[in-house]
């Protein structure tokens, strides 16, 4: 399944958007590939992608690997890879198994395995991983919670 803007489109009239307000969610799986893209490079290996001037409102839920270099407002819910490249602008809560993250989150992240935050990003929104790799410049506003599980719930620290 493959969506993308005509030439000259406006950007609110976007494929991505057109698609979202007609379905209300956005899902693709593995072997298919998921494009809302006006141009730019995407990273080989991944099933979907959102690229530079898209935009899509809604739920997304991707069961492959997927980079999102446009904007997305919502929720993103993704089962394997999810890369938020450096032109994103996401405002949507985010759940994903192993998150990269150079653009901007403007939401809750929660990634089960890594959340790893590049020194282009900026995060409003609080964190909840397994295992967090921050690069020197990372802006981040927001709250950090770590543990074996993340989005799991973990027992209050007990005062000696």
């Amino acid at each position: 399944m493959s969506f993308a803007r005509k030439k000259g489109e406006e950007e609110s009239g976007s494929a991505g958007t057109a698609v979202s307000k007609a379905l209300g969610s956005f899902s693709t799986s593995a072997g298919s590939v998921a494009s809302a893209s006006t141009g730019g490079e995407r990273s080989s290996g991944v099933d979907a992608y959102i690229g530079k001037g898209s935009k899509v409102v809604g739920t997304l839920t991707f069961t492959g690997p997927v980079e999102i270099s446009g904007e997305v407002e919502g929720e993103v819910q993704a089962r394997d890879r999810l890369v938020i490249g450096q032109t994103a602008l996401v405002r949507a809560t985010v759940n994903g198994t192993d998150v990269l993250v150079e653009g901007t989150v403007e939401g809750d992240i929660v990634a089960s395995e890594r959340l790893s935050l590049k020194k282009s990003a900026v995060i409003r929104g609080n964190i909840n991983c397994s295992v967090l790799s921050m690069d020197e410049g990372v802006v981040f506003d927001g709250s950090c919670k770590m543990g074996e599980k993340a989005g799991g719930k973990s027992e209050p620290s007990k005062a000696a």
